[in-house]
């Protein structure tokens, strides 16, 4: 019998929440300053005071910050990955569910990755890829730091570098005691 290791004891770390507000200051900036623009441009012709901007600048911001983060948050707390003997599980999804299945044996690219951000915040994002078809090409990777499975990729972000690099050896291990089965018969 052996050991099942789940996020509950290699955590995604609150700080990766904290360094995703921050991304997400510059984002909610942005596109309250573009939804003020559009008000300013539609207004063309009508004398507005530079207040009326700025009061529609304000709750445009606010609204998509606290939205974006809730999502983040949300997203954190219904992600769960399971280490086990012969899956890897992920457990993803707010409203629409999903359960996700990848046995070692078909994962084909296993890394740590830190940003800049990551590095400050002294994080770290384990990707783990598989050999399906359709994979993700470096033009359309996400850039952004994204939680759980998205195409032939499972992103675990937010992990200690301790902890990513435990995990990363972990399923090492587990790709050697489950290898590919051969089919070709020879």
């Amino acid at each position: 019998m052996s050991d099942i290791v789940t996020e509950k004891d290699y955590s995604i770390r609150n700080r990766w929440i904290m360094k995703l507000s921050i991304s997400n200051l510059f984002i909610s900036f942005f596109t309250a300053s573009g939804v003020a623009l559009l008000f300013k441009v539609a207004s063309q012709g009508i004398e507005m005071p530079l207040f009326f901007y700025i009061i529609i600048f304000i709750p445009v911001f606010l609204v998509v910050f606290i939205s974006r983060i809730v999502v983040i948050v949300l997203q954190k707390e219904f992600f769960h990955y399971e280490i086990g003997d012969k899956f890897l599980t992920i457990k993803q999804g707010i409203i629409s569910k999903q359960q996700r299945q990848l046995p070692y044996s078909v994962i084909q690219n296993l890394f740590i990755r830190q940003s800049l951000l990551d590095r400050i915040f002294n994080l770290s994002l384990l990707n783990i890829e598989n050999a399906q078809k359709g994979a993700l090409t470096a033009v359309n990777r996400p850039t952004l730091d994204v939680i759980g499975s998205i195409g032939n990729t499972i992103y675990i972000p937010g992990l200690d570098p301790n902890d990513a690099e435990t995990l990363k050896n972990l399923v090492l291990q587990k790709m050697k005691e489950n290898p590919a089965e051969s089919t070709s018969g020879l």
